[in-house]
């Protein structure tokens, strides 16, 4: 179906866009707004108007346009030519042309108004505009937009009464921004001519027509309006690519104009769906565009290999409703048009869980949810728009070889949507044993387990004391049958029959009583989970942690922050299970057992244990939060093994010394004996270097080079440089980057570019990637980390790698975070990692180019042998370019700056700038440019700190408390000391303090409190002990 006969279509077909806007089509003008009006005239224009935003056309950013009387708005020049030409235009004509043609608004012939406003009215109706034409900006947010009306405008006449008004036009564009994404909306109320009389028209019509569209200047990039420059150009207000007739709606601020409402039944069309991520409970209403819809399609949606009926919205629209997807990863997304027949068209999808953020069904009231209730729920009614709700529970449980089981329990059916619910009242089948789960509230009928027909709202993954208690009552009462529900009774508690002997045997009493013993019923389902989980080995093959907050924090291609307790979190409930912790991080690679690191930090950067009773210390976890494995689900997994413990061992039972023996001991702290910090190399400014042997050197040469690769080539940093304009826009002799490309062995490709317009740019596998959707995980072992638009944060995991990417002053600065498994790996212009200086400058060849050559030396015999060839270039080329387009073979830097290079004015400024620091006095009096020596100045500070937070500490390692003694500690590092005593009735055997000695050694011997009485005797080699009273074995938790 081509783009005319999808209109046509949407011109029956979208009613219900007709009626929001029944008011009419025009945006609200006139002066009674706030208009100005522009001068009555004929070919004229407004002159320069500066709009208060940088507003996106064409890729490029304006801050000032034109209002040209003839139906356009210009940004480069006014246009005032009458007759309109056929795009595509030069002469940089970059245009905004709803109707352009021969407008005369002399004789009191209509006029043109035209404003900017941040009006919130104004503002709202055109997110409403954008994202109903546009599925992927579901989340547009306008800051700004500019409306331009032409109000009953009559066109030119050369031999016709000048006086005669009975031939007018209403038309307007309104321009709109974000300040990233910008779209242009056309408005035609009334169109009765198309042509004036100098036009070769004759009462409004015949000759050339007007032109409606877009137009780049470049003689290349345009967009028409179907009927642009015909005589169906009259009938305008009777099109529409939006469902409402007379509205044209378009995406301008990329190279190329996007218009909405276009579909495809190719099976090359793309498939646009929104929001591209949701629950991995299932539930999330995922709508899709791109084909055109029929109302008869059998349509079909897989994720990920599972499958589930979609639903026929519109000609452009049709949705789907995601299945649980209990995966880290991102899933593909396919749907069907014939019943599953075929699957033509492809996208994906993104399963997410967030810790840190208040879910729709909201566990009112946490404290009472950790005390025995009452455990009340709450969701917003109208999220729901239904008179009557079913309510189930989602229960999470292990089964004997530690698979992850989902079980789907109904609460309760067709209550009212009255926005709460009491679970504990509501209720009264329980079949089976759970600890962890989520609770759904959808509308009454339209979920049966998995399965979705409208849109559902979730709470967050949480313990199930609630449900617990609901399942013991089930037991007790005989509803469940199973000798395994029995014994699990028996087996918790054994004498809780006894005790509830005298209680009358029926739900609600049951209920009540059981919060008596609710601590009681804790410690044996803690000691009966302790029992089985001492029987699985603890992994063996997690990492270390980093010995300070410091060096947590910088290492952030192995840790991660912890999503449930980490600095700046706005969160109620951060740090709700590490109480004294500052941040807490998580080891990023997934390792063979599935486990985790969790290392947590007070606020004075140190690391805490919980076997010194630091509580809010990290654990070992069974389970990682996100990685995949055979036995294990991500997010699921690890609040089943490693959190709900927890819960039911240190909140549940209150118990210190319950939650000490049993979960703490099978959970305990990594201290960070074997750590080893990353080693950090840096490019920026002018292009300067630092090697991984710590070599600062100067390679500002024009092309395309390997930063770093390792021998094998799996992993690959290559980046491109271009020339730094001075302020006066004078091309220099000095060069930095503005591309990365970087590939780790898995065949995918991330690029980075700065441009005036967008600081960082994204391109995944050649596709550009909003900034804001980087965060959302959609690429498997990389994650980016955002804070604002002019810098980027890449965490490779597979290799531990980090890259630390700002954009500044019109290039990039890349810090390049490498663990020590590349030692002896690399190769390229950030040199070979070997701890020895001399031989960084290694070629490709092999051969070392001496590390006191001259600057010149360096460049051709060195940087030059890693320029990159075609074949080798990982760079993506567009609009005709390609790898020969940025080499400059000829370029010649300027190696060193002649005494006299400028002014003495100018090396005063430089030095008022730089002070001391040699890249930034040589970047400023090579640009002339303060805010380039700006930019070098603070990346020198900023990567002399981060190497002063990651040098290597020296430990010993954690030092036990002894049994029946005490320890009083400042830390583990060289030079600490820990004092042991012994509690009364003990004696102190071994030494009493020990220092961690510079090699990385306790000295000393180990201490041990022996009880009072105790004897020594050696004999044969072998040590007796002999108590007077009991023998008594050391145990160290």
């Amino acid at each position: 179906m081509d783009l005319v006969a999808c209109l046509l279509c949407l011109l029956i077909s979208s009613r219900s866009w007709q009626s929001s806007w029944a008011s009419g089509v025009l945006y609200p003008h006139g002066t009674t707004e706030g208009d100005a009006v522009a001068p009555k005239n004929d070919d004229g224009s407004t002159g320069m108007i500066h709009i208060t935003v940088e507003f996106p056309y064409f890729d490029s950013l304006h801050t000032s346009l034109y209002v040209d009387t003839n139906g356009a708005i210009s940004f480069l020049r006014e246009v005032s030519q009458y007759t309109p030409d056929a795009f595509p235009l030069g002469n940089n004509w970059r245009l905004i042309t709803p109707f352009w043609a021969d407008v005369d608004t002399r004789y009191n012939h209509g006029g043109v108004y035209y404003r900017q406003t941040t009006d919130a009215s104004i503002l709202s109706r055109a997110n409403g505009d954008v994202r109903g034409a546009f599925l992927s900006q579901g989340r547009f947010e306008a800051t700004w937009a500019f409306v331009c009306t032409w109000a009953n405008v009559t066109y030119y006449r050369r031999n016709e009464d000048t006086a005669a008004t009975s031939n007018t036009n209403t038309f307007q564009a309104v321009l709109v921004t974000d300040e990233i994404h910008s779209f242009v909306i056309f408005n035609y109320d009334v169109i009765t001519w198309t042509t004036g009389s100098a036009s070769g028209g004759s009462s409004g019509t015949g000759g050339t027509p007007a032109q409606a569209g877009f137009n780049a200047g470049d003689g290349k990039r345009y967009f028409s309006v179907p009927g642009s420059r015909t005589a169906a150009i009259i009938d305008v207000e009777n099109t529409t690519n939006v469902g409402v007739p007379g509205r044209w709606v378009f995406q301008v601020d990329n190279a190329e104009v996007t218009a909405a409402g276009d579909c495809s039944s190719s099976s090359r069309g793309g498939l646009v769906v929104s929001p591209i991520q949701g629950l991995i409970y299932g539930g999330t209403e995922v709508f899709m565009s791109g084909p055109c819809f029929n109302e008869t399609d059998d349509l079909v949606c897989k994720f990920g290999g599972q499958a589930v009926p979609g639903y026929y919205v519109s000609e452009l629209r049709a949705k789907c409703f995601a299945p649980p997807l209990f995966n880290k990863q991102r899933v593909s997304f396919q749907l069907s048009t014939d019943a599953g027949k075929s699957f033509r068209y492809r996208a994906f999808f993104i399963p997410t869980y967030h810790y840190d953020v208040e879910y729709d069904v909201v566990r009112a009231n946490r404290a009472a949810w950790d005390n025995g209730g009452p455990y009340v729920i709450r969701w917003e009614v109208e999220k729901l728009n239904t008179s009557l709700v079913d309510i189930d529970l989602l229960a999470i449980s292990n089964d004997d070889n530690g698979q992850v089981e989902l079980h789907w329990i109904p609460v309760t059916r067709g209550m009212a949507n009255s926005g709460t619910a009491r679970l504990g009242e509501l209720i009264q089948v329980a079949p089976l044993a759970a600890l962890s789960g989520a609770i759904r509230a959808s509308s009454a009928g339209s979920a049966v387990e998995e399965k979705n027909t409208s849109p559902v709202l979730w709470s967050d993954l949480h313990t199930l004391e609630w449900y617990a208690h609901a399942y013991i009552t089930a037991v007790l009462l005989g509803q469940t049958k199973n000798a395994e529900h029995t014994s699990f009774i028996d087996d918790v508690i054994p004498d809780l029959r006894d005790r509830l002997r005298s209680t009358p045997k029926n739900w609600e009493s049951i209920i009540s009583a059981l919060k008596v013993y609710r601590k009681d019923i804790a410690g044996s389902v803690c000691r009966s989970w302790f029992a089985k989980d001492r029987d699985v080995p603890l992994p063996g093959d997690l990492p270390p942690c980093p010995c300070t907050l410091q060096q947590a924090l910088r290492d952030r291609g192995r840790y991660g922050p912890d999503p449930t307790c980490y600095q700046g979190s706005s969160y109620a409930y951060n740090c709700e299970l590490n109480p004294g912790a500052e941040h807490c991080v998580i080891s990023s690679g997934c390792s063979q057992s599935g486990g985790a690191t969790q290392c947590c930090y007070d606020g004075k950067g140190r690391l805490l244990n919980v076997a010194d009773w630091e509580i809010g210390g990290g654990t070992l976890d069974r389970a990682h939060m996100t990685c995949s494995h055979p036995h294990q689900v991500p997010y699921v997994s690890h609040f089943v093994n490693d959190v709900a413990p927890q819960h039911f061992c240190c909140l549940w039972s209150e118990s210190q010394d319950l939650c000490r023996s049993t979960y703490f001991r099978r959970r305990p702290s990594r201290d960070c004996k074997g750590y080893v910090p990353p080693r950090i190399v840096g490019a920026f400014g002018d292009l300067h270097m630092v090697t991984l042997d710590g070599t600062f050197y100067t390679f500002n040469r024009l092309g395309e080079y390997v930063i770093m690769q390792t021998k094998d080539k799996r992993f690959v940093i290559q980046g491109r440089t271009q020339q730094i304009p001075t302020s006066r826009g004078i091309m220099t002799r000095a060069t930095a980057l503005t591309s990365l490309a970087v590939t780790s062995g898995d065949g995918h490709v991330i690029e980075v570019n700065t441009t005036a317009r967008r600081p960082i740019d994204v391109l995944v596998d050649s596709k550009r990637v909003e900034y804001n959707d980087l965060a959302l995980g959609f690429m498997t072992g990389v994650s980016f980390h955002t804070q604002n638009t002019t810098a980027l944060g890449i965490s490779l995991q597979q290799f531990g790698v980090y890259l630390e990417i700002q954009s500044a002053a019109g290039f990039l600065n890349l810090k390049l975070f490498l663990p020590a498994t590349f030692k002896g790996e690399t190769q390229g212009l950030v040199g070979t990692w070997n701890d020895d200086p001399d031989d960084d400058f290694m070629a490709r060849s092999g051969t070392v180019v001496p590390s006191n050559a001259t600057t010149r030396n360096i460049h051709v015999n060195f940087g030059e042998t890693w320029r990159t060839e075609e074949n080798t270039s990982i760079f993506t080329y567009y609009n005709g370019t390609s790898h020969a387009d940025y080499q400059d073979l000829n370029f010649e830097p300027l190696y060193e700056i002649p005494f006299d290079f400028q002014s003495n004015e100018t090396r005063q400024r430089a030095t008022q700038v730089c002070g001391t620091i040699q890249q930034c006095l040589f970047d400023f009096l090579m640009t002339e440019r303060e805010d380039v020596a700006i930019a070098t100045r603070e990346f020198v500070l900023g990567i002399e700190k981060a190497v002063n937070d990651t040098k290597p500490i020296v430990t010993c390692g954690y030092l036990a408390t002894p049994l029946n003694g005490t320890k009083h500690f400042t830390g583990y590092f060289a030079g600490n000391e820990v004092t042991f005593r012994c509690n009364e009735g003990h004696t102190l055997a071994g030494s009493s303090v020990r220092r961690c000695l510079i090699g990385g050694e306790w000295d000393g011997h180990k201490t041990q409190c022996r009880a009072s009485g105790t004897t020594r005797l050696s004999y044969g080699g072998f040590l007796l002990l002999v108590l007077s009273l009991v023998v008594t074995k050391d145990m160290v938790l």
